[in-house]
Parts: structure tokens; C-alpha cells; sequence
């Protein structure tokens, strides 16, 4: 039941998320509308980006039977897809007119770039709120176990090697050792130490791309076949507890 003190309390949290997340930039807002016959009521939060780019995500009442440890997930999973729904073109064609150009002294063009730009601020929120989630799921606990990979060296990798948080748990999972997959975005991750070298990693991919197994000129320069490998088509990870792993990209 919708009580006063239930949605004080309630706003109280939201605003506090809000700002803990920088989500208010001078318009955001907290609006409800109740039936005045009954105690049911939509609950709409408005997000804030630093131009001013506005999203509106609607709650109905359900959300009061959010347990207090559960809020901020929920939180997070709603405001994201609201801000993965949000359709940049609409807004502007929402907001857009003579008069609201004339009175913030903005041009068509300057306005488009400021609702990217926020557009690209909201993502990056929610992408972090996405990869918090992913970092918690089991098979994180079990790479932490197999291999000793911390939560914080699955992002350095997925940020070194550009790809998403999602594909490098997987491939990390997938590819612990010396497996290669040419219908990946990489060849394979592997794990240097002193039973296995880049030597050995580089003869595995040169023989599944077909790369002979010996110097190589690349760009008219004599190198050998791991540095070919190292310099053209992999990255090398420091990992937290110093270990060092090579990651070979594939070109699909």
C-alpha cells in the first residue's frame, strides 16, 4: 500500500541514486500521479545528462515492493533499458522549434551535437551498470578459480583488446589455453609462463591462418613470427598478480 511515508522514503532513495550517479544536471525530477480514488499511482523519474538531454522512465507502484538490497539493481536494469530505448531523432523532433532555438540561441547543428553527446553519456552509464552485472555472474567465479583471472583483469583485457565485457568472459572461458577459433572475434587467449612461450602461441596461429612457420617480412621489415604475431595481431596483458597473457584478434 502506497502510504505517505512509503514514497517520501521512496524519493528519498531515488533522489540520493540520482545524484550518486550524476544523473541531474539541474532538470531532473520526480513526478507522481495517483488516482484519487484509490491508492495506485505511476511514479516518473526524469535523468539528466549534462546538456540537458532528458529521460523519462515510468514506474507504476510494484516498485514499493522492492526490498531495499534489490533497489539498486532494479534500479539500474530499468534505467538502462530506458536509456537503451531512447530515441535521440524523436527527442529532437520533439523539442526542436524556431522559438526554442531563438530563445537558447542554438543552432539546429549545435543542438544535435549536444543531445549526441548526452546520448553518449547516458550509454556509458548504463554499460558500466551492464558490465556490474556481468562481473557478478558464476562463470566470473569460476575464471577467478580455473585460472586466477580477477574481476579487474577481464576488464583490462576486454579494454586493451577492444571488445565487449560480454564476449571477453566467454572467450576467456572458452579459450583458456591454445584453442583457436576462426569464427571468433579472436584466434585464442593464452597464458605465458615457462613451460609456454610466444613461440609457441605464434606457431599455433600461423598454422591455423596458414602463415608460414618462419621469418616473416611484414611491411618490408625482417621480424620474426612471434613479433609478427605481437605487433599485427595481438595484445599483450599485464595481468594484476604479474602474469602476462597474449590475446591474438582475428579479422572476420
Amino acid at each position: 500500500m502506497a502510504t505517505k511515508d512509503t514514497i517520501i522514503s521512496l524519493y528519498g532513495k531515488l533522489k540520493t541514486f540520482i545524484r550518486q550517479h550524476d544523473l541531474d544536471h539541474g532538470n531532473a525530477e520526480l513526478n507522481i500521479q495517483k488516482n484519487p480514488n484509490d491508492d495506485v499511482f505511476d511514479l516518473y523519474v526524469t535523468l539528466d545528462a549534462p546538456h540537458n538531454t532528458t529521460i523519462t522512465i515510468r514506474f507504476d507502484d510494484e516498485i514499493l515492493n522492492i526490498e531495499d538490497k534489490d533497489l539498486d539493481r532494479f534500479l539500474k536494469e530499468s534505467f538502462g533499458k530506458g536509456i537503451h530505448n531512447f530515441n535521440g531523432d524523436a527527442y529532437f523532433e520533439e523539442v526542436w522549434s524556431p522559438q526554442f532555438s531563438e530563445v537558447n540561441e542554438w543552432s539546429v547543428f549545435e543542438f544535435m551535437d549536444m543531445i549526441r553527446s548526452d546520448m553518449a553519456f547516458y550509454k556509458q552509464i548504463a554499460t558500466e551498470w551492464e558490465n556490474e552485472t556481468l562481473l557478478k555472474q558464476d562463470v566470473v567465479t569460476y575464471i577467478k578459480k580455473c585460472f586466477g583471472i580477477t574481476e579487474a583483469d577481464i576488464v583490462t583485457i576486454s579494454k586493451k583488446c577492444g571488445l565487449p565485457l560480454e564476449k571477453t568472459i566467454r572467450y576467456i572461458k572458452e579459450y583458456p589455453h591454445n584453442i583457436l577459433d576462426k569464427k571468433s572475434d579472436i584466434l585464442g587467449i593464452f597464458f605465458f609462463d615457462n613451460e609456454y612461450t610466444r613461440d609457441d602461441v605464434s606457431k599455433e596461429a600461423a598454422q591455423l591462418l596458414d602463415v608460414p612457420i618462419d621469418v616473416q617480412h611484414v611491411d618490408n621489415k625482417v621480424t620474426t613470427l612471434a613479433d609478427y604475431f605481437i605487433r599485427d595481431r595481438g595484445d599483450v596483458v599485464e595481468l594484476e598478480d604479474g602474469r602476462i597473457i597474449y590475446v591474438i584478434r582475428n579479422y572476420i
